[in-house]
């Protein structure tokens, strides 16, 4: 939990957010020293999803701030 607490609020805190799914994804693994599946990515931006920090419909993505 702590991971998803550091990694949504390193995203929000970014003058500019991420709009894709993929410029979200590897701002989000860019965040970890040691290199992270993409599995693991994955779960990260769904567990993002499920909390309500992000929306991501298609390719887009959308905030709750």
């Amino acid at each position: 939990m702590k991971v998803i607490a550091r990694a949504s609020s390193s995203i929000l805190r970014q003058p500019g957010l991420p709009r894709t799914l993929k410029t979200l994804t590897s701002g989000v693994a860019s965040m970890f020293p040691k290199s992270v599946t993409e599995g693991e990515l994955a779960a990260l931006i769904q567990e993002l999803q499920s909390t309500g920090k992000v929306s991501v419909d298609g390719e887009k993505v959308s905030y709750a701030l």
